[in-house]
């Protein structure tokens, strides 16, 4: 599912260029990145209930269910 609907999508694409459809238009963020993700697992996975995004080492971010 990952391999699928996220590495294949994501990877090697410049975000702002190549993914902004996907993004409506929003700011890259890390945060607007993890709300993108979950919409597109959502669906496939429904019982996600958090999703962390490690940008660097002390640069994270985490979408949870509840934060939806």
């Amino acid at each position: 599912i990952i391999k699928k609907y996220i590495l294949d999508v994501f990877d090697h694409k410049h975000l702002n260029l190549d993914l902004k459809t996907l993004f409506n238009n929003k700011t890259t963020t890390s945060e607007n990145t993890l709300q993108v993700i979950w919409n597109i697992l959502k669906p496939e996975l429904p019982i996600l209930n958090k999703l962390i995004f490690y940008e660097a080492e002390n640069s994270v971010s985490e979408l949870k269910r509840e934060d939806i």
